[in-house]
């Protein structure tokens, strides 16, 4: 059942339902793959034309970090061959001609992300696709005076700016900036802290991006910015239970996020909590415990909801892919990026060049995002006016139960992108 409230739409589940639904890994016979895509159609995800790529291939580039010692993002690969196969066999890739992948791991290094970079521009491929790749900021430049357009799942920081050559299909600025103030109306809370390490990226999103945003709405938005390795942030939260804030937003890692919620539970605050997706973790879920209800969480995907382009996703990928986690979100993210950029030019015809891709993905009509729970994008630059590279307006959040699972999902700033 979907119910909306303020800003606030609502998608209310059986959490049980939905943990099961989380492990899977199977999705059925072919048959019910073709069920879940006919269904999709009905609810605006891409429509299959039963029809196979010809002729000369279009590039089409994947940078990823791949597995490093930090990280393992394999899945990454897997899940593009896959699409691709997908989109080549069901769709007629790019305007009735194969998709060829140019693939390219930059290890989560700056200097390996520019190689990735330079090869792409040699490889000559009209666009890059990247799912959560690191490094953004040494992986763009040689792209743009190349004038390839390079399309994100998601990014943060001053590239969100580049309105000329790069798109961020999610909005990652939701997490950070509109959940926290989208809460704070519907609880009439005249003001926000926000919880945040002490290290420049985060204590500018607070210092410099986000209080416009809050002023413009009323709302006072401050921050505490507290060292990474603390502990104990006790007397940091007693101070704010004792200011009375109406919501306090949390950003961090699983760790810095324990330290934080149990000092706001041992200093008694009593108002609304937020918090990003890093926070949780079952480390988190172990040593914060039910406290963790009702805290509202940016998501990446609904990825345990019984949505149809979720549906749709894990029946893809147990049809064109081998052995591939559904429920890992930095999957679907990928997923999401190339299949958003192959619906954004579904009906393009001619020469596919760069200029004909930036210039198709700035004139599209609003879309279904593939893979986002019902989100919509447009890439014209007015998603969010301060980051025109950003094509979503809308985000998905989840609120949690007692075990701290998603007992509901919510999608925040859900309005039309206008022309």
């Amino acid at each position: 059942m979907t119910v909306r409230f303020g800003g606030l739409r609502v998608f209310r589940m059986a959490a049980a339902v939905l943990l099961l639904a989380a492990v899977a890994t199977s999705c059925g016979d072919d048959d019910d793959a073709a069920v879940a895509r006919d269904d999709a159609q009905d609810e605006g995800q891409p429509s299959d034309r039963a029809e196979a790529a010809a002729g000369e291939p279009i590039r089409i580039g994947i940078v990823s970090p791949g597995k490093t010692a930090a990280s393992d993002l394999s899945i990454e690969l897997a899940v593009a061959e896959a699409t691709v196969d997908y989109l080549n066999q069901q769709r007629g890739g790019i305007a009735g001609r194969p998709i060829e992948l140019r693939a390219c791991e930059s290890q989560g290094d700056p200097s390996k992300a520019a190689d990735c970079s330079a090869q792409m521009v040699q490889d000559e491929v009209v666009a890059v696709v990247a799912g959560n790749t690191q490094n953004v900021e040494t992986l763009v430049p040689q792209l743009r005076d190349a004038g390839i357009p390079v399309v994100f799942y998601g990014a943060s920081g001053s590239i969100v700016e580049d309105d000329s050559t790069v798109f961020v299909l999610a909005n990652s600025l939701a997490g950070l900036i509109d959940l926290p103030l989208d809460v704070a109306k519907e609880e009439d809370a005249d003001k926000v802290m926000a919880v945040v390490p002490d290290v420049p990226a985060a204590v500018d999103i607070y210092e410099n991006m986000a209080p416009p945003v809050f002023e413009e709405a009323g709302i006072e938005i401050d921050q505490v910015a507290i060292p990474l390795g603390t502990a104990d942030m006790t007397p940091q939260m007693q101070q704010i239970a004792d200011d009375d804030w109406g919501v306090v937003h949390v950003i961090g890692t699983d760790a810095f996020c324990i330290s934080a919620l149990n000092g706001l539970t041992a200093a008694g605050y009593e108002g609304r909590i937020t918090m990003v997706s890093q926070c949780l973790s079952d480390a988190t879920r172990e040593a914060v415990g039910d406290t963790l209800e009702g805290i509202l969480m940016s998501v990446p995907a609904p990825l345990d909801a019984d949505l149809e382009d979720i549906q749709l996703y894990k029946d893809l990928m147990a049809e064109y892919g081998s052995d591939i986690d559904v429920s890992d979100a930095f999957g679907i993210a990928l997923y999401t990026a190339l299949a958003g950029l192959e619906a954004a030019l579904d009906g393009a015809s001619g020469d596919i060049t760069p200029a004909v891709v930036i210039d198709t993905l700035r004139t599209m009509p609003e879309m279904p995002l593939p893979g986002s729970g019902g989100l919509d994008f447009r890439c014209n630059g007015k998603a969010v006016p301060s980051a025109p590279a950003i094509c979503t307006r809308a985000a998905l959040m989840a609120e949690l139960d007692a075990e701290g699972y998603p007992a509901d999902y919510l999608t925040v700033n859900d309005t039309p992108i206008e022309d």
